[in-house]
């Protein structure tokens, strides 16, 4: 099924059109910015070094403590890490949002790994976050769209009203297009907002679906994303 926005969403079609010409977010060359990676298309990044084959016994590099699994009620611990130069960004329900620094041993092929910073205001439970710009975005235990710097974890800034559902169901997808985050929420709203951390801009807002936990694809201006009755393809372009 193909649907369009109506005529009073030109606006909200327009800022995204103009977004589009800029769909590769900036960073890193082998960064994770959020879910399936850069692009979000499950793919590493344009010149990656990639294995032939694999070892029979695959070498630990580090491994950082960051909590206790399903130890509590809601204990989820599946967001994306999230690599942004030398810092990982991991969250949880219980453990909270932290950034974890890299550092390499001088001399040596050891690394250490250390909480950088760490914040239980803006835990994340199941919504991977992305990264751009040098922060973080994602949904919130308020059920709100958060802002924090991925250097220091210091708030930028929140803005409520993008779940409904408690904070343990809540969810939020996010796509990065250039300078602004094309977000679909679990009311089936699609959203259009400015990557600015300085302050929360909203460019343009539609529903396009009914209740989901969708994180939905992007390709060619076209948004494809399915709810509990229908597999939809939404036309960003004017």
């Amino acid at each position: 099924m193909h649907r369009h926005f109506s005529n009073s969403h030109t606006s909200v079609t327009r800022i995204i059109s103009a977004a589009i010409t800029l769909v590769v977010a900036s960073g890193f060359a082998a960064d994770w910015p959020g879910w399936l990676g850069q692009a979000r298309d499950g793919h590493a990044a344009p010149g990656s070094v990639v294995p032939k084959s694999l070892p029979l016994d695959p070498k630990r590099v580090w491994a950082f403590p960051i909590g206790e699994g399903h130890a509590t009620t809601h204990g989820r611990h599946v967001t994306t890490p999230i690599i942004d130069g030398n810092l990982v960004m991991v969250a949880s329900k219980e453990n909270s949002l932290m950034g974890v620094e890299l550092t390499a041993e001088p001399g040596t092929a050891k690394w250490q790994a250390a909480i950088k910073w760490q914040t239980k205001d803006h835990f994340v439970n199941f919504s991977s976050p992305v990264a751009v710009g040098g922060y973080v975005y994602g949904l919130g235990p308020n059920r709100d769209l958060f802002c924090v710097e991925t250097k220091t974890g210091k708030p930028m800034w929140s803005q409520e009203g993008f779940a409904v559902k408690s904070a343990e169901y809540a969810h939020l997808a996010i796509i990065v297009l250039g300078e602004n985050l094309l977000i679909l929420t679990e009311t089936g709203e699609v959203v259009l907002v400015a990557a600015d951390s300085k302050e929360f801009k909203e460019l343009g807002r539609a529903q396009v679906c009914r209740s989901n936990w969708c994180n939905p694809s992007y390709a060619h201006g076209k948004l494809f994303l399915r709810d509990d009755r229908e597999l939809i393809c939404v036309d960003l372009l004017p």
